[in-house]
């Protein structure tokens, strides 16, 4: 059996092991609520962007103008959109919506745990447990953390994000109970998820978070901001910038992507080997 199916007991009593069916009731609120603390900072982050706002009074502009024109209740939902963005009563709607989007998610892809996240070789499920109870949950897949936003913008774009995936495994669903925290076991568990990746010969793992304190905590424990080139990489296939020529969807990513890297820094990444990387070198 592979070291990362073994059971890892810490110091503490924190036992990490594969996930079975009899968890799902236990370990599914962990998660939601996990998922439910990012709200916050998402909100912080729409209300900082330069781009949302303008949207937002842009909107309520020519909402105006079209009830002018006698289109009112056109415009009492557009400032009532305005009213919601910017006051505290957004983050308490925003809250209610989010909470949905991830009783959303729970069907979609929680469901069934056995059968989307522990398939031999591609992704594997974890459970940490401590006095009987379940207290955190993991799952790790192969490929970069961006492979399900890719775009195929060429044969050979194609040939070069299948290369580059080779070498790299992504984090999931990393959640530990409130009450749990201070027991080492977001960093046991990920310690895991590092070892399935490394013996399925990936030694690059990447994740996205939304979380600012979850950021502190990945870099204490190695993690960086994913550079440019190797998320291009993961979207094109490409290490140089789309142009808008090539694809305009492919451009708009682009200028998502730079937010999200150099200013929410949400993707990160660590290299196990510490060598060289494999990926962007057996692509370029």
């Amino acid at each position: 059996m592979a070291s990362s199916m073994l059971p890892v007991v810490s110091e503490k009593g924190v036992t990490v092991r594969l996930y079975r069916d009899e968890d799902y009731d236990e370990m599914l609120p962990i998660w939601q609520r996990g998922f439910l603390e990012m709200w916050p900072h998402t909100w912080t982050l729409i209300g900082t962007q330069y781009n949302v706002r303008v949207a937002a009074v842009g909107l309520a502009i020519v909402a105006l103008l079209y009830s002018w024109l006698g289109l009112v209740k056109l415009a009492l939902a557009a400032f009532a959109w305005l009213l919601v963005l910017v006051t505290p009563l957004g983050l308490w709607v925003g809250g209610k919506l989010f909470w949905l989007s991830i009783l959303v998610q729970s069907r979609i892809s929680m469901s069934n745990i056995k059968r989307d996240w522990m398939k031999p070789g591609l992704s594997c499920y974890w459970i940490a447990e401590h006095d009987g109870k379940v207290v955190g949950c993991i799952g790790v897949k192969a490929g970069h953390t961006l492979q399900a936003e890719r775009l195929s913008l060429s044969p050979e774009a194609v040939a070069r994000q299948a290369e580059f995936n080779r070498y790299e495994a992504s984090v999931w669903r990393l959640s530990v109970h409130e009450n749990a925290r201070r027991l080492g076991i977001g960093h046991l568990l990920m310690k895991q998820a590092e070892r399935w990746a490394l013996e399925q010969g990936r030694p690059h793992v990447s994740f996205i978070t939304g979380n600012v304190e979850s950021q502190r905590f990945y870099v204490r424990i190695g993690y960086q901001v994913e550079s440019v080139e190797r998320a291009r990489l993961a979207l094109f296939g490409l290490e140089a910038p789309p142009h808008w020529s090539t694809s305009i969807r492919a451009w708009f990513k682009e200028r998502a992507l730079q937010m999200r890297l150099n200013v929410r820094k949400s993707i990160m990444v660590k290299h196990l080997d510490g060598g060289t990387d494999q990926s962007t070198s057996s692509s370029s």
